[in-house]
């Protein structure tokens, strides 16, 4: 008798000391052009941990830490992407907030967003 067969995707992850975990794009999800890693280069990984939920967003290269006093987007754009938020730099430059509940691929970070 032949089993079932299953249609599954494949997906990327990111092999660590202490197991692996699922790798997430923010190019992808933020409808950008995909990271440094789709064109054969290194890529730069965050592990974003929520309660138990932990993934790896790839990224193109982190800045550093800064504290920055954020601000909402404009209603329009609000709920379209999976940014939380702005901020100024000190330079003038723009920083989107990106929201992590929203690139989660366990779906664990995601709850209801209330409109005010």
């Amino acid at each position: 008798m032949i089993g079932a067969m299953e249609s599954r995707r494949v997906r990327c992850m990111l092999v660590m000391r202490d197991g692996v975990l699922p790798m997430v794009d923010a190019a992808s999800r933020l409808a950008a052009s995909p990271a440094a890693a789709a064109g054969g280069t290194e890529a730069t990984h965050a592990v974003v941990v929520r309660g138990s939920s932990r993934y790896a967003l790839t990224v193109d290269r982190l800045v550093g830490q800064r504290e920055l006093v954020t601000r909402p987007l404009p209603a329009a754009v609000a709920g379209s992407a999976a940014v939380s938020g702005g901020a100024v730099l000190s330079d003038g430059r723009i920083a989107l907030i990106v929201d992590c509940d929203a690139v989660d691929p366990t779906g664990a970070g995601h709850a209801p967003r209330i409109a005010a």
